[in-house]
């Protein structure tokens, strides 16, 4: 828990006790404990508040992204910048509950490292289509993502639908797997086969979640996605899964 030994309101008591004490010319009346109490209450104030603003730096840096040239790029930066925001969201309640896991700056420390996996990258900002521009591309060229977007999903298209579907159900049955163990890939497949009988649509069901969830992660290839998974606490996994639905969900919806 983040608890204060001394109160702000108690800090400025002594202070005023110590001034009035002092203003009398009898310093000798105050207490050597009493006024390094102070001192190191002060400190104390002074350096979890430090600690504080910089979680609200990183929270910032969680959230401030750049924007994309494109809507589809906007897809992609939805996407990555769920995934930031909701680690910054799980960092806040921890705080904010009394409940962190660690100290204040581990948690920061924490935070980076998840913002570092997930970078804001697959899409071609504005900044970077208009630097592209003035340096002589086409419109075509300059909002065009660097090399050919990877799909595990083969060349049969699945319908968005169906992934949010399955990410869906692979997050209730991963909170239904026992405490500790998270076994990503085994809910997804299950997930896949429960939502179709055909198994090469299975495979392929099951290759486009795992893309969606590799990209949003930011992870190169689908064992970083595993190590991922077994790195993170059990409620974490699924509430990333389960956001992860949620906002593809809306996203759908909004284009209907």
């Amino acid at each position: 828990m983040i608890v204060k030994k001394i109160s702000a309101d108690q800090i400025e008591a002594m202070r005023v006790h110590i001034e009035r004490e002092l203003s009398y010319g009898e310093p000798g009346r105050v207490g050597a404990d009493e006024t390094l109490s102070v001192i190191a209450a002060y400190k104390e104030a002074a350096a979890e508040a430090e600690q504080l603003l910089d979680a609200l730096r990183a929270v910032r840096e969680a959230l401030d992204i750049p924007h994309a040239a494109t809507v589809g790029g906007d897809e992609v930066r939805d996407q990555v910048l769920l995934a930031r925001q909701t680690h910054a969201m799980l960092m806040i309640e921890r705080l904010v509950d009394g409940k962190p896991h660690w100290g204040i700056g581990q948690e920061v420390s924490f935070l980076r490292e998840r913002l570092a996996e997930n970078p804001a990258t697959g899409y071609v900002t504005g900044e970077q289509a208009r630097a592209a521009r003035a340096a002589g591309a086409t419109y075509e060229e300059s909002v065009t993502p660097p090399g050919p977007e990877a799909s595990a999903a083969g060349d049969t298209p699945v319908s968005p639908a169906a992934v949010t579907a399955v990410m869906r159900r692979a997050s209730d049955l991963i909170d239904q797997q026992p405490y500790g163990h998270v076994d990503v890939f085994a809910a997804i497949a299950q997930a896949a086969g429960e939502h179709t009988d055909r198994s090469d649509h299975v495979e392929q069901l099951s290759g486009a979640v795992l893309a969606v969830i590799a990209e949003l992660l930011g992870a190169g290839d689908l064992e970083a996605v595993r190590r991922w998974s077994q790195a993170r606490p059990h409620e974490v996994v699924v509430a990333f899964l389960s956001a992860a639905a949620t906002a593809r969900e809306q996203r759908e919806g909004g284009r209907g």
